[in-house]
């Protein structure tokens, strides 16, 4: 996070010296440069040290975190007031005496923005000190004096936070401010703003994304995909190679297609990353089963769920929803739903069901005309599965044995080729520390496939493994952390920045590079279009198996 914020701060300052901000905040050019200089100073070295790890490096990064956001508060504050400072000389040029004076505006600016200069310069301090060190452990980031003033306690600065939202948001009403007094400002912006709470990123996040799904040169763009429900058919995930996966693969296919020519729906069990979605959507996009049935949906139904986007998702799914259909009511999707199910034989996948509830709620849309429709549901939970099956015990998923294990973790590093003998032993304990779970050895299997490959790193890679073994839960979580952490900076800041959409959304590459750009979340390439550049650090994340892939279009390229 710590580059993805020194590239905002980039970001904003650059315009700051280029355009109109710095007749608005009027601060000196040279305080700007020299601000730049220290910044692309942190950037190289967040770079240059992006696979090492230690505490000390750690502290660093959060502790350059917090001053980048720190500045970029305090001059987009300043910007935001000296408009409404204009704006209220404008409207009251006749009352002059109640306007800010211009000497408060921008001391009260520049003396914020030198406590933040001095808080980088410390940092960048420690920074040399941590290069010319041979071993970073050696440094304890507690004894690093702090410059800049204290931050506020969270409480404190959660209120302020939503001080300043109260007041954002009546500047945005043109009607209220004449009302405003600039005065009542102050005290707020001289203060240091903690950027923890994220309240105003968040907002203004939401305003550009607006501002882009606005846009003309956008409007391949469909809103309605990114739901919390994804309707998406699962493409990508179908064409993959499955380990392990065969026999639970006949098994589907053999209830699916079976005798029975009554409505039955079919369970699949298992804990998170087992491989559940990965079986249900091979079977899904297999060639007999799309023979077989005549209309297919898939919808993902996660733990935030409402039944109209549940609807919306199938109907988008079997591509009958229209802009008429999407604003019906949810007795009218209803209604639609069952229509286009009716007399047809019908497979519908419903992945990642929570609760009994929500397919309560379903149920009885789905029309038994004894056609031999099939209802194929995934969850994590016994209880779930057993409610919704028919006729069928849920099918319970199983770990992969070793073998399986090893073959995984080998397609994944190494594709085709084999692993290098001085590799195998190693290779073969990380494989082990994953317990037969698909999801962290295709995890880790994304990370070493990047990283450098010498035994020694990979050593490294198995005793940190090693160290996070714990429930199944936290071991997944502690292993997704581990491969976040590995990420190039450049990286982290766009993968986190994916956490704006809802669990288990279907994006646009088109979106979320656009997104990308416009937050200042891509570098400059030489050559390159910064457009061009977001694609790759997609695909950078892809490859690493961190993003899934939910649709490529006849020539391979990623769409959702």
């Amino acid at each position: 996070m710590a580059y993805a914020s020194l590239l905002s701060l980039a970001h904003i300052l650059d315009h700051t010296l280029h355009h109109d901000y710095q007749f608005l905040i009027r601060v000196e050019e040279r305080q700007i440069i020299f601000l730049l200089k220290k910044v692309s100073f942190l950037q190289d070295f967040l770079d240059n040290s992006s696979q090492k790890s230690s505490k000390a490096i750690e502290s660093l990064e959060s502790r350059i975190t917090d001053a980048a956001h720190k500045a970029e508060d305090i001059i987009e504050f300043n910007i935001m007031r000296r408009v409404l400072e204009e704006t209220r000389r404008q409207k009251m040029s006749n009352c002059i005496s109640l306007c800010i004076p211009k000497k408060l505006l921008y001391s009260t600016f520049k003396a914020d923005l030198e406590k933040v200069i001095e808080e980088i310069d410390t940092i960048k301090k420690w920074v040399e000190k941590i290069e010319n060190e041979s071993d970073v452990q050696d440094l304890d980031p507690m004894t690093w004096s702090s410059v800049a003033s204290p931050k506020p306690d969270s409480s404190n600065g959660t209120e302020k936070n939503d001080t300043i939202k109260k007041r954002v948001d009546k500047i945005e009403d043109e009607s209220d401010v004449q009302d405003l007094d600039p005065m009542t400002w102050t005290s707020v912006a001289s203060s240091k703003l903690d950027s923890s709470n994220g309240t105003e990123k968040i907002d203004t996040i939401k305003k550009r994304v607006d501002k882009i799904e606005d846009e003309s040169d956008v409007q391949d763009l469909d809103p309605m995909i990114w739901s919390s429900v994804s309707s998406s058919k699962p493409d990508s995930i179908g064409k993959i190679n499955m380990v392990g996966l065969d026999d639970n693969m006949m098994v589907i296919k053999d209830r699916l297609t079976g005798e029975s020519s009554n409505l039955q729906t079919i369970s699949i069990v298992g804990m998170g990353g087992i491989g559940k979605t990965t079986l249900a959507s091979k079977v899904y996009n297999d060639e007999f089963i799309v023979y077989h049935f005549y209309l297919r949906a898939w919808v993902t139904v996660s733990q935030d769920y409402n039944v109209q986007e549940i609807l919306l998702g199938l109907l988008d799914s079997m591509n009958k929803l229209t802009n008429e259909i999407r604003v019906e009511t949810t007795e009218k999707l209803k209604e639609i739903l069952y229509k286009n199910l009716k007399g047809k034989r019908y497979l519908i996948v419903m992945d990642d069901v929570w609760d009994t509830e929500a397919w309560d709620q379903v149920k009885g849309l789905f029309p038994n005309d004894k056609k031999g429709s099939r209802i194929m549901i995934t969850t994590r939970l016994d209880n779930v599965a057993g409610f919704a099956n028919s006729c069928y015990p849920p099918h319970q998923m199983r770990f992969l044995n070793e073998k399986e294990s090893w073959s995984l973790f080998c397609e994944k590093v190494f594709g085709k080729d084999c692993c290098p003998c001085e590799f195998e032993y190693v290779g073969k304990k990380i494989v082990k520390s994953c317990g037969g779970l698909p999801l962290p050895i295709v995890v880790i299997a994304g990370h070493l496939a990047k990283a450098t490959r010498t035994v020694d790193d990979w050593t490294n890679v198995g005793e940190t493994l090693s160290s996070v073994i714990a429930s199944y839960d936290e071991q997944c979580s502690k292993i997704l952390s581990l491969s976040y952490r590995n990420l190039p900076h450049h990286l982290k800041g766009c993968f986190l920045y994916m956490g704006i959409f809802p669990e288990d959304s279907v994006v646009r590459v088109s979106k979320i590079v656009k997104l990308w750009v416009a937050e200042g979340l891509i570098k400059p390439v030489e050559s390159k279009n910064l457009e061009d550049v977001a694609e790759e650090c997609l695909l950078d994340l892809v490859d690493r198996n961190i993003v899934l892939v939910c649709q490529r279009s006849s020539r391979g390229k990623i769409i959702t």
